[in-house]
């Protein structure tokens, strides 16, 4: 049975001396969620900042289970919101002109700018040593990642080729 709220008692990697340093960086991004969300609320409204609060939760899992898929999903999201807040700042609209209402919405602003930076670059990096430390824990689903149910050769060869016509 999968639970929709992991312990932190049981993740997929054991944490070692290097992967727990990384697992509480991920412990303050989801932190810092807080922050990006109060600031995206006085910028961009109310309802923005609440909805930014769904970040918490996906950055919750990652710390959580400390599977690198997790972890990519909340590299992801940095880079999306790096993105999302470029573009409203060059949009010429109404976000804009939030965003440039004052030096405290633009301070605001580049502190959310730096934040998914942030959380971007950590994400990429602290996926990549999750991965690494998966695939050393778990040496059997080096090639599968998990997607495939059986990864026995044969099978893979059946499906992959189309049958000989004797």
């Amino acid at each position: 049975m999968v639970d929709c709220c992991p312990s932190p008692n049981n993740p997929v990697i054991i944490p070692n001396t290097s992967t727990a340093i990384q697992r509480k960086c991920l412990y303050a991004i989801m932190f810092g969620e807080v922050g990006a969300a109060i600031c995206r609320a006085y910028t961009f409204g109310f309802l923005t900042g609440l909805l930014h609060l769904i970040s918490i939760w996906i950055d919750y899992l990652g710390y959580a289970t400390m599977h690198y898929c997790q972890v990519m999903v909340i590299a992801f999201c940095g880079a999306i919101e790096l993105m999302m807040l470029w573009m409203n700042a060059n949009d010429g609209g109404p976000l804009e002109e939030a965003i440039h209402e004052s030096r405290l919405t633009m301070a605001t602003f580049y502190v959310m700018l730096l934040f998914s930076s942030v959380k971007c670059g950590t994400g990429f990096y602290v996926y990549n040593n999750f991965k690494q430390e998966y695939h050393m824990s778990y040496p059997d689903n080096e090639n599968n990642d998990g997607f495939w149910q059986n990864d026995d050769d044969e099978n893979l060869r059946r499906f992959a080729a189309p049958p000989a016509n004797p």
